[in-house]
C-alpha cells in the first residue's frame, strides 16, 4: 500500500509518459526505442515518487514557455526568468482575460523563491546571485536542446 504523504517535488505533465511505461514494463532507454528518433522524450520516470519508494521527485527542473519561447525555469524553490507577461499593460486591473499582457524580455536577474513568495511579486535576484548561476545553466543547457529538437507547432507572436 502506497502510505499518504506530502511533497513540493517538480512533476511534469511529460512524467506519465516514462512512467506509464515503465509501470507497464518499458523502463527507462527502452522507451526512447518506442518513439521516433526526432521526438525528444521531456518526461522523466517518476515511478519511484509516486509509489513512495524514493521521497524526492526524479526532476530537477521545471521550463516555463511564453509564446513558444522558453521564458523561465525552475530548480528547487527558485524560478528564474528571462521573459514575462506584463498583465498591467492595457488595463489597470491587470484583468484582461488570460495571457493577453504584452511579453517581454526582463532586465537581468530576475529570481524567486517560490516558498516565501509564490506569487512571484518580488525579485531576489539580487541577494541571491549565486543562485542564478545553476538556474541560467540549466535554461542553457534546455536551449541547446530545442536546437536539436526544435518545437514543431510555430507560434507567431510577431
Amino acid at each position: 500500500m502506497i502510505q499518504p504523504r506530502k511533497s513540493d517535488g517538480i512533476v511534469d505533465l511529460a512524467d506519465l509518459f516514462p512512467t506509464a511505461l515503465d509501470l507497464a514494463g518499458h523502463p527507462g532507454a527502452k522507451v526512447a526505442n518506442l518513439v521516433p528518433k526526432t521526438t525528444f522524450i521531456d518526461g522523466v520516470d517518476q515511478t519511484s515518487f509516486f509509489l513512495g519508494t524514493n521521497g524526492q521527485s526524479n526532476r530537477k527542473a521545471e521550463h516555463y514557455f511564453l509564446n513558444g519561447k522558453l521564458a523561465a525555469v525552475r530548480m528547487d524553490e527558485f524560478k528564474y526568468h528571462v521573459l514575462i507577461q506584463q498583465p498591467y499593460a492595457y488595463t489597470q486591473s491587470g484583468y484582461q482575460g488570460g495571457f493577453t499582457g504584452t511579453v517581454m524580455q526582463t532586465a537581468g536577474s530576475s529570481v524567486f523563491n517560490l516558498y516565501t513568495d509564490p506569487q512571484e511579486s518580488d525579485s531576489i535576484g539580487v541577494r541571491h546571485i549565486p543562485m542564478g548561476v545553476p538556474l541560467q545553466t540549466e535554461m542553457h543547457a534546455y536551449m541547446e536542446i530545442l536546437k536539436k529538437y526544435p518545437p514543431r507547432a510555430q507560434i507567431k507572436s510577431d
